[in-house]
């Protein structure tokens, strides 16, 4: 089974410097949160928190290493170094969930399925399962035909004479921030001045979810990254990370329940406000935005996230017809 995982060490480090003061040497980006915190991140990846005390060490939050595991041929094409294996990224996906009996069947397998699949693992964050550890144990004994879903789940099912895939959630446990079915692939690679174009068709069949797509950098804390949300029942754009930016829509277009809708979104990657955000709604341009849509500026956007990635009432999501492509979409 190929499921690519990350595990990033997070946390206070004694050895690093207390009261150093922020300054400009090496910075890579800073920001002020809603909190009203001073965050500054270095090129070594160390995250230092600026408060009354002073400049504090808080967390590693990247591993500068992480852009070992890429490499280059002189074709141009990228790889990915799992092991002795180069695995090629993608930045071109088309798939209409046909030709497949059931839902794991989308999951690569092996490297020999590297070129005809390219969903690595599916996320069912709940209250059967509601950490890291639980849901991965789950992600893998469903794939080994061992044991079904809980009570979040996800299958391919067959809508209005298409295949499509079905995500449900119940609502997240009184203790979780947030209840998720979802598939994803950590085989894309998207990096800074990129144009990211992704075409996907839903359908809400019960609930409101709150996020649809998230595009995120797995090898930083908390995998940050711009994503397609739903806020006050219209499509938004929002940047999870730094100060959590949220590009709104200004039109009155709401999103429809219980019907099928398209959503296509063009971002020109940039982690500062010279990038494009622009975001249609079927037909219509609901978000045209200058505006910061990367984390840093050496953040590589390596994994979609598609289907129910965040929701906090229970919620039945159907997909179809994604598309994702460095190229501009009809």
């Amino acid at each position: 089974m190929l499921f690519v995982t990350v595990l990033l060490s997070v946390g206070c480090n004694d050895d690093k410097q207390v009261n150093k003061g922020c300054d400009e040497t090496d910075l890579l980006n800073s920001f002020t949160t809603s909190a009203g915190l001073d965050i500054y991140i270095y090129q070594n990846g160390d995250l230092y928190i600026n408060d009354d005390t002073g400049c504090n060490y808080e967390l590693q939050y990247f591993d500068p290493s992480f852009v070992d595991k890429y490499e280059k041929a002189a074709s141009g094409q990228v790889y990915f170094k799992e092991g002795d294996v180069m695995v090629p990224v993608v930045q071109q996906i088309n798939e209409g969930f046909d030709g497949y009996l059931e839902f794991t069947d989308l999951i690569i397998a092996s490297v020999d399925e590297l070129a005809s699949k390219v969903w690595t693992n599916f996320t069912l964050l709940s209250p059967e399962t509601p950490s890291v550890s639980e849901y991965v144990t789950l992600f893998s004994c469903i794939l080994d035909g061992e044991c079904d879903f809980l009570d979040n789940r996800i299958d391919l099912i067959s809508h209005e004479n298409n295949a499509a895939v079905k995500f449900q959630t119940v609502s997240p446990g009184a203790d979780m921030v947030t209840s998720k079915s979802s598939v994803s692939t950590t085989l894309t690679y998207f990096e800074l001045g990129d144009d990211l174009w992704f075409q996907c068709k839903y359908y809400i069949e019960s609930g409101i979810p709150y996020s649809l797509v998230d595009f995120e950098s797995v090898y930083f804390e908390e995998s940050p990254g711009p994503r397609v949300v739903i806020s006050g029942g219209q499509i938004a754009l929002e940047n999870k990370f730094g100060s959590k930016i949220l590009y709104r829509n200004e039109t009155d277009i709401k999103v429809p329940e219980k019907k099928w809708f398209t959503v296509k979104l063009h971002l020109v990657l940039s982690d500062t406000d010279n990038g494009i955000i622009e975001v249609w709604q079927d037909e219509n341009l609901v978000i045209s935005e200058t505006g910061i849509n990367l984390p840093t500026s050496n953040a590589i956007l390596n994994s979609l996230e598609v289907g129910i990635t965040a929701s906090d009432v229970a919620t039945v999501l159907l997909i179809d017809d994604l598309h994702l492509s460095d190229q501009p979409m009809d």
